[in-house]
C-alpha cells in the first residue's frame, strides 16, 4: 500500500469511512479532554506539562512544556495535529537512546514515551506522512469515534441552579404587631437604664454631701 493510499479513509480534507458525514464542534474543555486521553494511550504515559486551550490561528502542538489544544481546528484538526506532534517525538531520538526522548519540566527531565512505546517506534524515521504514521492517526480516529466522544461524552454536564424557596412575607398586620412588640421591648429597656442611671445620680449626690461636710471640717481646722 502506497503512502497516500494508506490515507484515503480518513483525510483530514477530504471524505473517508472513519470519519462520520456529520462531525460537531467541540469545546475547549472537551478538546484539552481528549487530547490528555490520546496522549496517554498512545504515547504511553502522561504529557509531564501542562494543558491549555489554544484559539485562533494555533496549531494543536506543544509550545515548550505547554501543549496547545485549540477546539477551532474540530475534532479532524486536532486529531491529526496530536497524531504528528506524537510522531515526531517517537522518531526524533537517536536510534541508540535507551530513553527516548525526555523534556525538562521545572529542572528535572521527564520521559515523553514509555519504553514499550519508544521500542516500537524508535527504528522509524521522520518522514511527515508515513506508512506508519497513518496507522497511527487511524487508530487515533478510532479510539475518538469508538469512545463516543462525538455524542458528547467528554463534555461536562451543564450546572443547574437549583430554584430558590420563596419566603412568605407577613401580612401587614402582623409587621405592625412586630414593630410594636419591638417599641414595647425598646421601652422596657430604656426604663430599666434610666432607673440605673438615676440610682446612679442619687448614689453620686449623697457622696458629694459627704465629702463637702469632710471639706468644712478641714477648713475649720485650719483656720485655728
Amino acid at each position: 500500500m502506497s503512502v497516500s493510499e494508506s490515507y484515503q479513509d480518513f483525510d483530514l480534507h477530504g471524505g473517508g469511512g472513519l470519519w462520520p458525514p456529520a462531525i460537531p464542534s467541540m469545546t475547549g474543555p472537551e478538546a484539552v479532554a481528549a487530547a490528555k486521553k490520546l496522549w496517554r494511550k498512545f504515547a504511553g504515559r502522561a504529557w509531564p506539562g501542562t494543558w491549555k486551550t489554544g484559539r485562533g490561528n494555533h496549531r494543536s502542538y506543544p509550545r515548550d512544556t505547554v501543549f496547545l489544544v485549540n477546539p477551532g481546528q474540530g475534532w479532524k484538526g486536532v486529531v491529526h495535529d496530536l497524531s504528528h506532534a506524537l510522531w515526531d517525538r517517537m522518531t526524533v531520538a537517536p536510534r541508540h537512546s535507551t530513553f527516548g526522548p525526555r523534556l525538562r519540566v521545572k529542572g528535572e527531565m521527564r520521559q515523553l514515551l514509555s519504553k514499550a512505546v519508544y521500542d516500537e517506534y524508535k527504528t522509524c524515521r521522520n518522514n511527515g506522512h508515513t506508512v506508519v504514521h497513518a496507522h497511527l492517526e487511524r487508530a487515533m480516529i478510532q479510539m475518538v469515534v469508538e469512545s463516543g466522544w462525538l455524542e458528547g461524552t467528554l463534555r461536562k454536564p451543564k450546572m443547574t441552579a437549583t430554584p430558590k424557596t420563596l419566603t412568605e412575607k407577613p401580612a401587614k398586620s402582623g409587621r405592625r404587631e412586630q414593630n410594636e412588640a419591638r417599641v414595647d421591648a425598646a421601652i422596657t429597656r430604656w426604663n430599666g437604664k434610666l432607673k440605673k442611671a438615676q440610682k446612679a445620680v442619687t448614689t453620686a449626690e449623697k457622696r458629694l454631701k459627704e465629702l463637702a461636710v469632710k471639706k468644712r471640717y478641714y477648713e475649720r481646722q485650719r483656720a485655728k
